[in-house]
């Protein structure tokens, strides 16, 4: 017997686990587990819903932990936060004040701009420039 975890809008469901087990969050959109945990949307359906946002995040934490961690150098995060500061798709009191990018796809916020996997999903391509090397 399993337990529905979470079920899409058309009533599909998305990921079942047994009773007595934790979903892990490790297998979202990796070989083992193709499809991300969260509704399809069309291509440029606007920012992410409130109900879409935790998995954005976890997809996010998910990229960031198979890669390592890693995180920017306060340089590059400056550069980050001034471009994202200067756009029109930026919300600086969005997510509680963590700010929140409104571009279709996106809905990044001031702690994502410090993931190194992260990048910028700016409809007219990514405003961030590349990362300094180490």
């Amino acid at each position: 017997m399993t337990r529905t975890i979470f079920r899409t809008l058309d009533g599909r469901i998305t990921a079942e686990i047994p009773p007595g087990q934790v979903l892990d969050l490790s297998r979202v959109a990796t070989a083992d587990h193709p499809e991300p945990l969260r509704p399809s949307r069309p291509p440029g359906a606007g920012e992410p819903s409130i109900l879409e946002m935790p998995f954005t995040f976890a997809e996010a934490m998910v990229r960031w932990r198979a890669a390592g961690y890693p995180v920017i150098d306060e340089p590059d995060y400056d550069v980050r936060s001034a471009t994202c500061d200067a756009c029109e798709y930026w919300n600086p009191n969005g997510n509680l004040w963590l700010g929140k990018c409104k571009a279709p796809g996106c809905g990044c916020t001031k702690f994502k701009r410090w993931l190194a996997t992260e990048v910028c999903k700016h409809p007219d391509g990514s405003k961030w420039p590349p990362l300094t090397p180490a």
